[in-house]
């Protein structure tokens, strides 16, 4: 194996460790804006509205006194359907947020398959293993 061979893949290899460190810090990035995301969901009459955080809980619930005078299940099922809406909210702020922060860097970097350089690298040891056994046999 020559060293320029081993060299080139130590280089992919830093290469590699410094690109998924720049994808850490954006996906950090990303965390903290998604954090501050909220969408916000109403049922088709207005009667119940709904605000949730970027995981999906609810962060409040307003019910009219129209939804309050149907009953329990119904207002259940009118807070449960502007949930539905405010979750599907606050997903769709959070695409473009994602796809505006991670685009840059997942263009593909230039191709270099580290698994194939690793393959290569143990392919090429096992050859100069078995030689140097090889050799050692015939000394005997």
């Amino acid at each position: 194996m020559s060293m320029e061979s081993a060299a080139d893949i130590l280089m992919a290899i830093g290469a590699q460790l410094q690109r998924a460190q720049e994808v850490s810090v954006v996906a950090e990035r990303l965390s903290d804006e998604l954090a501050r995301l909220r969408g916000v969901g109403e049922t088709d009459e207005g009667e119940v509205s709904v605000t949730v955080d970027h995981n999906g809980l609810i962060l409040d619930v307003a019910l009219n006194d129209d939804a309050l005078a149907q009953g329990g299940p119904h207002a259940a099922a009118l807070v449960m359907q502007a949930m539905h809406r405010a979750i599907e909210d606050v997903q769709r702020k959070g695409q473009p947020l994602r796809d505006a922060i991670l685009q840059p860097h997942l263009t593909p970097p230039l191709r270099t398959d580290l698994g194939d350089k690793l393959d290569e690298l143990y392919d090429r040891i096992d050859r100069i293993d078995r030689r140097t056994q090889d050799d050692s046999q015939e000394e005997r």
